[in-house]
């Protein structure tokens, strides 16, 4: 049975292993999101992977480094994405092709909720997967998250309240 959605606006960010990209991704919109909705706190951001070890902390890399940017995510732990877990959002933004594509063939009912996160920002490429790489990987991955998140802000918005 699946968990219905809610009437709240709703991201599930979606990588492989929930350690890295998606965590970064929901935590740099949650920041966003605070100068761009005054009912912020009623939006429901998630995050989740494809191949995803339950439990698993994010890298000390990637912890550092939204810390400098003053996101705290040091008690987030990976979680596998699962039907209920999708299904509860109205918007599932995927870092890679693949994702979109493995999700469409496992869940079809749902496929029409996920995207590319470079999709909302008029393109399709992929978010590079900084795991195991230099502290430059890292950077280079927040840096991109970032910008498709501004370039793709409008589309994301209307998505998610479920308006597109």
């Amino acid at each position: 049975m699946m968990t219905p959605m809610g009437p709240e606006p709703s991201i599930l960010f979606v990588c492989t292993g929930n350690r890295c990209r998606s965590i970064a991704a929901a935590a740099l919109w949650k920041a966003r999101l605070q100068q761009l909705d005054e009912n912020w706190a009623e939006w429901r951001i998630s995050s989740a992977g494809t191949w995803a070890e339950e439990g698993e902390p994010p890298p000390r890399a990637l912890l550092s480094m939204l810390l400098e940017r003053g996101l705290d995510v040091g008690g987030q732990k990976s979680r596998r994405l699962t039907r209920d877990l999708m299904a509860a959002h109205r918007l599932v933004l995927v870092m890679e092709p693949g994702h979109k594509e493995a999700l469409g063939v496992e869940f079809p009912e749902l496929k029409d909720r996920v995207y590319l996160l470079s999709e909302m920002a008029g393109h399709s490429s992929p978010v590079a997967d900084p795991e195991g790489g230099d502290p430059e990987a890292f950077a280079a991955c927040i840096e991109d998250i970032e910008a498709l998140l501004d370039q793709g802000e409008d589309r994301i918005m209307a998505h998610a309240r479920g308006h597109a």
